[in-house]
Order: structure tokens, then sequence, then C-alpha cells
């Protein structure tokens, strides 16, 4: 996984390609009643046959596991969000 794209104070996309799939996590920060809002979104494209197959048959299966990992992600950021925040309203 890799940045993708970035504009300073808005938003990152993250991109990976693996086992015929390339995927894309957009992290959006923006204000909201005086607080910071963080937003996901992801997306996966299947490239080939093979991958669209896939999709169809292990959708349900992954889209639990998606939601675990997203999670993670999320909490990972966390600490790294509040800190910085910190530092902005010290």
């Amino acid at each position: 996984m890799w940045i993708a794209d970035a504009a300073e104070n808005e938003y990152y996309k993250a991109r990976a390609e693996s086992h015929g799939f390339i995927y894309v996590s957009t992290f959006r920060i923006s204000e909201e009643g005086g607080s910071n809002l963080l937003t996901m979104t992801h997306d996966s494209k299947p490239q080939g046959f093979m991958a669209q197959l896939l999709t169809i048959l292990l959708s349900f299966v992954l889209e639990g596991a998606m939601k675990k990992v997203i999670l993670q992600d999320l909490n990972d950021i966390k600490p790294a969000v509040e800190q910085h925040r910190a530092e902005q309203s010290a």
C-alpha cells in the first residue's frame, strides 16, 4: 500500500494492488461544528474475469473482514490526529 495522492489538511489516498484488484482508500479531514472530522471511503476494482468472479463469490465473506481492517486503520490514525489537534490548540 502506498500514498497515491494527498492535499495537506484535506485528504490522502492510499492505493494497493493485489490478486487482480486495485484498492483505493480515501481519508478526508474536515471541520464540523468546531471539531475535526475524519471520513474514509474505500473502493475495490476487480481487474479481469477471475477477479470479478471472486468479487461475486466472496462479497459476503469479505464485508466483515473489510470492516475489521477499516476499523483498525481508523484506530491507528486516531492518536496522530488527536496529537495534531492538541498541538494546533496550544
